[in-house]
C-alpha cells in the first residue's frame, strides 16, 4: 500500500455522519487496526479563529430547532476561509506520507463541505475544486442516504428543504470524483458501517 488509508464520510446535519464515522472507526480499532478520527481539517494549519485569537459567535446549541441555518458567508469571507483550508487540504499529502502505512484515517466532514454547506452557498466553485484537485484524493468520500424528513424530526437542525438541497448538491457537485458513492443508512448504523466497509474495501 502506497499510503494510509483515507476515508471521508459528510452529508447534511443530521444525516449521521459522525456517528458513522465514530462507529466505523471503533469497529475498525476493536479488530486491531491503526485508525485515526479527524473533522473537517488535517489539522496542520491553525484555524483562523485560533490565529485571530477569536471565539465563536454565541448560536443555537446543536439539536435545537434551525440552528444550522445559519446566513450564507459573503463572497470575500467564503474565499478566505476555502483558501485558508484548501492549503491545510493541500497539506494533507505531507501528513499522509509521514503516516504510517496500515493507519486508517477517518474524517466526518471535511475540506469538502466547501461544495455544498449553506454557508458557503456565495462560494466560487472554482476555489473549493482547485485546492480539492491540488490536496490527496481520499479512497473514500461518501455521504450516508437518509429521507430528509425522517432527519428533520429526529435532528431538526436544518429544515427539510434544506436537507434536501444539501443532498441534492452533494449528489450533482461530488459524482464527478470516482472515489464518490451514497451509502444506504436507513437500515442501522450496523449494516451501513458494513456497506461503507464493503465499498471501502477493509
Amino acid at each position: 500500500m502506497a499510503r494510509a488509508r483515507y476515508i471521508i464520510v459528510l452529508g447534511p446535519d443530521g444525516s449521521g455522519k459522525t456517528t458513522v464515522a465514530d462507529q466505523l472507526a471503533h469497529t475498525l480499532d476493536i479488530e486491531g487496526h491503526s485508525v485515526t478520527r479527524l473533522n473537517f481539517s488535517f489539522g496542520i494549519l491553525p484555524s483562523i479563529s485560533t490565529m485571530l485569537r477569536r471565539t465563536s459567535r454565541s448560536q443555537k446549541p446543536e439539536g435545537t430547532r434551525n440552528a444550522g441555518m445559519v446566513k450564507p458567508l459573503s463572497v470575500s469571507r467564503a474565499s478566505l476561509l476555502a483558501c485558508w483550508y484548501g492549503l491545510d487540504h493541500m497539506l494533507g499529502h505531507v501528513y499522509l506520507k509521514f503516516c504510517p502505512r496500515n493507519e486508517i484515517i477517518i474524517f466526518a466532514r471535511s475540506y469538502h463541505d466547501f461544495l455544498y454547506q449553506r454557508a458557503y452557498i456565495n462560494l466560487p466553485r472554482i476555489i473549493p475544486r482547485l485546492f480539492i484537485a491540488l490536496g490527496p484524493k481520499p479512497d473514500l468520500l461518501t455521504t450516508p442516504l437518509r429521507d430528509p424528513n425522517v432527519i428533520h424530526v429526529q435532528k431538526p437542525e436544518l429544515t427539510d428543504v434544506e436537507i434536501k438541497q444539501q443532498y441534492t448538491r452533494i449528489s450533482k457537485r461530488m459524482h464527478r470524483y470516482r472515489y464518490f458513492s451514497g451509502v444506504d443508512a436507513t437500515r442501522g448504523i450496523k449494516q451501513t458501517v458494513l456497506s461503507l466497509r464493503a465499498l471501502a474495501k477493509i
